[in-house]
């Protein structure tokens, strides 16, 4: 936490000296971004003993760790790739809607912190005690889930009441704007099924089954999130909206397959 507050602050330093000290713009914040990260880097690896790290990896690389790590990376694999198919929807509803899409997104980020960082101490607590008390893993996912969403909702009412002058300070045409309000609007309203999806994929990651998060990202993302969006914001012709309402459903199915699963015994 201390490192990664270290290079935010230090790549807000770099990026402001790049374009107001040295005139250098964007390509200025850019390589800001790339000297702050390697700085952090550097000071998480003198933080590791590399030699020892070598030294207890085996090879051929362990099957069971393959198993985790390739269908975790395969679920980042397909969100990201998805995301690019929903940007792809997203631009034939025209250039304002896109740049109000994007600074909805931007200002919304801020929402979905407290979930991803209780996600991850789920993951820990989760695997710390699937063993010695698996009784307790429910009541861990149960408090996880409740915390993300107050926390949460918290931010999401902040940046939904003050959404007219955030947004002012990037857009000023009415129709990039009013897309912008529509994307904090939906944020808001998906707050429990973001919630949801994020604390059930770090729990089935704690217990040692990344595969299921894999499968219901790969269904929710590309048959809700994308087919989805496209019937609703393109034929249906709603816009922006009806790719807003497939991600929350997305969500909210993602969700319900997990904790369904999860409360079957499937783990």
């Amino acid at each position: 936490m201390e490192i990664s507050l270290l290079t935010n602050l230090l790549n807000a330093l770099l990026s402001a000296l790049s374009i107001y000290i040295f005139q250098f713009g964007i390509a200025g914040v850019a390589f800001s971004t790339v000297i702050a990260r390697l700085i952090g880097v550097t000071f998480l690896i003198k933080k590791l003993s590399l030699q020892d790290v070598f030294h207890q990896l085996r090879w051929p690389l362990d099957k069971e760790l393959l198993s985790m790590v390739l269908p975790a990376a395969g679920e980042r694999l397909m969100m990201r790739a998805g995301d690019v198919v929903v940007v792809a929807i997203v631009v034939t509803f025209g250039s304002e809607v896109v740049a109000g899409n994007a600074v909805g997104e931007t200002l919304t980020q801020f929402n979905y912190l407290p979930a991803m960082a209780i996600s991850m101490a789920t993951v820990i607590e989760v695997a710390s005690n699937i063993s010695a008390h698996p009784r307790r893993v429910r009541e861990i996912v149960k408090s996880s889930f409740w915390l993300s969403v107050i926390m949460m909702y918290s931010l999401a009412s902040a940046i939904f009441i003050l959404k007219a002058p955030l947004t002012s300070l990037f857009l000023s045409d009415l129709q990039a704007t009013q897309a912008s309000y529509l994307v904090i609007l939906f944020s808001l309203i998906g707050v429990p099924v973001t919630a949801g999806t994020l604390i059930m994929t770090a729990t089935w990651q704690g217990l040692g089954n990344a595969k299921v998060p894999f499968y219901a990202t790969s269904l929710g993302m590309w048959l809700v999130r994308i087919g989805l969006g496209y019937l609703l914001g393109v034929v249906a012709q709603l816009g922006l909206s009806g790719v807003w309402l497939a991600t929350v459903l997305d969500n909210l199915f993602r969700w319900f397959f997990l904790s369904y699963l999860y409360k079957r015994g499937c783990a």
